[in-house]
């Protein structure tokens, strides 16, 4: 399969927090644009967001330094004991190597 030009705008994340009179703020903590990884099949990986807790740890941060932390080293396919948010961006007619899910379908 050929791979397709991607027309669409690089993805951003924002992560928020608080400031010291506990407003909520955009944190600057990492770059609003996610890292992407291209596998062989085209398909694009971006890390949306993890936490090693549940519920997650916001406190001073925690939860962001767990992310950056898994921005380096990527965690398996989960993390059991918080969460894994990832957005794949695959090209038409690609076999996903994970599984399909069909939403509004019901069998009696």
């Amino acid at each position: 399969m050929c791979p397709r030009p991607k027309n669409i705008r690089p993805l951003k994340r924002y992560i928020t927090t608080h400031d010291v009179s506990g407003k909520a703020i955009f944190s600057s903590a990492l770059s609003e644009e996610m890292p992407v990884t291209t596998i062989p099949d085209g398909a694009d990986f971006s890390l949306a967001y993890t936490s090693s807790h549940f519920p997650a740890k916001l406190n001073n941060e925690a939860d962001i330094h767990e992310y950056a932390k898994n921005l380096s080293n990527p965690p398996g396919l989960v993390i059991r004991t918080g969460s894994v948010c990832r957005i794949v961006d695959m090209q038409p007619g690609v076999t996903s190597p994970m599984h399909r899910t069909t939403l509004g379908r019901r069998s009696c």
